[in-house]
């Protein structure tokens, strides 16, 4: 969603049927002591109004209509509207920015602020995003958790043709206000919802031992079967993040919070199977039990989460020559929504939830200095520690084969030494020294794995270079 952009798509492929009508700059004067003289405050305020009227059909704006809202109608308003108010007394500022707000992707924005002092502000925006394909489909309940599919006896181009379509809309708060002089304090939050369906499917490939009965005889059962089942979207992501901000002479320093929560209303997709399907010759089979068995289970979609963030970086200036810069951080993503609330079944025993977690951990300090007018040094060290907690379970089953899910641990040590010399007619010089070293923490076993995979657990590397 860009701000700035009125409505740009009008000056290729649509007729415009009008008319903008524009307020110039409107100036406030107040008359002191009996003499007139400017106000402190300008104000200027514009509208724009109009229609607009596209050719062609909806499929043959297809691509063009993507993205700008107009590939569904011929017909379209336009409304856009620009005001700002300042006074340069108290040094405050007032805006409020409206573009596309006939059309579905209509964005509103405002800022009030006073110089050095604080600010707020607020946005709200909308996108609508057309799939360029239509489908031609038997599938019905398209955007619901439980789409079914017909069989099309007239063949291909008999069923219903469908554009899947997503829309999101997103609202944002934010401010912030200098405490003192040296000291600043800013947060935001934002959400957006996003709803509508996309392009998904579902199949199986037969013979398998989860899937008795299914086979490739010809006129018996259709062994495997690739269906249209548009996925559909329904969530919430919201995000809020709050911050200080230190200036001083010699320190700065910044230290914050950020939150990422996201919701799915839908956790499952139900697809309902018909009991007939064609084969590659497009001749009508019947669907054997085991195949349709498996098609017909549960869908897992996107998983509630949420991902906590604190940090904390600054710089200091020893002296003009010296300075260092240093950021720790600390993180933490859980994924623990429950499968039963979710709409699966079949989790191992005593196993309710994946009780997903991976904390981060990061600490790195930077030493830079220019002890005489053509050395230059630094020195740094980097640690970081992204450390997998997800308890492994036997999650899949195929046959008397069990297999778990895996943790993916990364713990980090680096560090450099450099030295930079710049000698006469423009020629430099550089030597240093560097290190890594990684732990990708044990490996998990569990009783039922089968097989073996080769992994390096830890690496160590030094380079110099010159």
């Amino acid at each position: 969603m860009t701000q700035l952009d009125r409505v740009q798509g009008l000056r290729r492929s649509v007729l415009a049927l009008a008319v903008c009508a524009a307020f110039g700059t409107v100036q406030a004067q107040e008359k002191k002591e009996g003499a007139e003289e400017k106000s402190s405050v300008e104000t200027q305020a514009s509208v724009e109004v109009g229609a607009a009227g596209v050719s062609g059909s909806s499929s043959d704006r297809a691509f063009w209509g993507e993205y700008n809202g107009m590939r569904d109608q011929n017909a379209y308003g336009l409304f856009n509207l620009d005001y700002s108010r300042r006074d340069s007394a108290t040094g405050t500022w007032l805006e409020i920015i409206g573009t596309n707000l006939g059309l579905q992707t209509r964005e509103l924005g405002l800022l009030w602020k006073q110089q050095g002092n604080w600010n707020l502000w607020a946005n709200y925006g909308e996108l609508l995003r057309v799939n360029p394909y239509t489908v031609n489909t038997g599938v019905t309940g398209i955007g619901s958790a439980s789409p079914t599919a017909t069989y099309l006896s007239g063949g291909a181009g008999s069923g219903a043709d469908q554009d899947l379509s997503t829309k999101r809309r997103g609202l944002g708060l934010g401010g912030s206000k200098w405490l003192t002089p040296e000291l600043e304090f800013e947060a935001k939050f934002s959400s957006e919802n996003k709803s509508g369906s996309q392009l998904f499917g579902i199949g199986n490939n037969c013979p398998s031992v989860v899937a008795p009965g299914c086979s490739f005889t010809p006129g018996v059962t259709t062994g495997s079967a690739v269906l249209f089942y548009p996925q559909p979207i329904d969530y919430n992501h919201s995000q809020v993040e709050a911050r200080l901000n230190y200036a001083g002479q010699a320190l700065q320093l910044t230290g914050g919070y950020y939150g990422s929560f996201f919701s799915n209303q839908n956790g499952a997709m139900y697809p309902g199977v018909p009991g007939t399907l064609n084969n590659p010759v497009n001749t009508p089979l019947p669907l054997g039990p085991g195949l349709g068995a498996i098609l017909s289970n549960a869908v897992a979609l996107p998983p509630d989460n949420q991902y906590n963030n604190f940090d904390l970086a600054g710089s200091y200036a020893f002296a003009s020559w010296l300075r260092a810069n240093f950021k720790l951080a600390y993180s933490q993503g859980k994924q623990n929504q429950d499968f039963a609330g979710a709409g699966l079944a079949g989790a191992p025993a005593g196993i309710g939830n994946l009780n997903g977690e991976v904390t981060g951990k990061l600490a790195q300090v930077r030493l830079a200095a220019n002890p005489i007018a053509k050395l230059s040094l630094v020195a740094e060290y980097r640690y970081s520690d992204n450390e997998d907690k997800t308890p492994v379970a036997d999650y899949n089953v195929v046959g008397a084969t069990k297999f778990t899910n895996q943790t993916v641990s990364r713990e980090v040590n680096a560090g450099k030494l450099e030295a930079t010399y710049r000698f006469p007619w423009a020629v430099q010089g550089m030597a240093g020294l560097g290190y890594t070293s990684i732990d990708r923490g044990a490996y998990t076993p569990t009783a039922s794995y089968v097989g073996t995979s080769a992994l390096r657990q830890t690496t160590d590397e030094t380079t110099w270079w010159v």
